[in-house]
């Protein structure tokens, strides 16, 4: 577990940019929120979507997507990374879509520490356990 409330903070802020990002289609400022070789993972929640590497290939699948009309994401724990400016990061997302129904998940990520702050080295959108198979 992380101790350190700035960092906290920081990490925080970075996950709320992603959902403005988003909810907003702000696909030019993608390098805000991810680093060059970034990956986007949402093959479990869309099965056969592969996952996409680099703000690039990233910025191409956001911009053809429909997205939900708004989404937020809430109870971010921070655990340390394989080095010391690495950090694994969950949350809770909660989404609303175009006709009304309201989907929710998770968000495990890998955040890193560069020169500019904190982004994001993969951002992976995964179902809740209650919706998978058992």
């Amino acid at each position: 577990m992380i101790t350190d409330p700035v960092e906290y903070l920081e990490l925080q802020e970075l996950t709320s940019r992603y959902l403005y990002l988003v909810d907003n289609a702000e696909w030019d400022t993608l390098a805000d929120v991810f680093v060059e070789e970034g990956c986007f993972d949402m093959s479990d929640t869309w099965p056969g979507q592969e996952p996409r590497r680099g703000i690039e290939s990233i910025r191409e699948l956001f911009s053809t997507i429909e997205h939900p009309i708004a989404h937020n994401s809430f109870n971010l724990v921070v655990s340390a990374g394989s080095n010391a400016d690495e950090r694994v990061l969950r949350s809770k997302m909660l989404a609303v879509l175009r006709n009304g129904k309201v989907v929710v998940g998770e968000y495990q990520d890998v955040a890193v520490r560069t020169d500019r702050g904190w982004r994001l080295l993969v951002r992976r959108a995964i179902r809740p356990n209650v919706l998978r198979a058992r």
